[in-house]
């Protein structure tokens, strides 16, 4: 390798920013219908798992089980977190995406 670096990418929950109540003012009812289900998390705790995603030399970094259950599900060809918890969330994300 010519350099050693990492790649991350963080994939935040609905997150309660200085500027959340101001983004939803124009945010699409189809947007706002999605992340009614989203509890939602502090910028404090985004920044926690964020840390601990990078600590733990995670690709994909997620915040709540939503995000989790998508990365295990659209991960591609990075590695997998956990090799017995992530085929159960891929395989429990297909099941919620398919459910009536």
């Amino acid at each position: 390798m010519l350099y050693d670096i990492d790649v991350h990418i963080f994939f935040p929950p609905t997150m309660f920013s200085l500027g959340y109540d101001e983004e939803n003012k124009t945010k699409p009812k189809i947007t706002l219908d999605i992340e009614s289900a989203d509890e939602g998390i502090t910028t404090e705790a985004a920044a926690h798992a964020l840390l601990q995603g990078v600590q733990n030399g995670h690709a994909h970094i997620t915040a709540d089980m939503i995000t989790t259950l998508f990365r295990a599900s659209t991960r591609g060809a990075a590695h997998r977190h956990n090799m017995f918890l992530d085929p159960l969330y891929d395989f429990l994300a297909a099941e919620w995406a398919l459910a009536p």
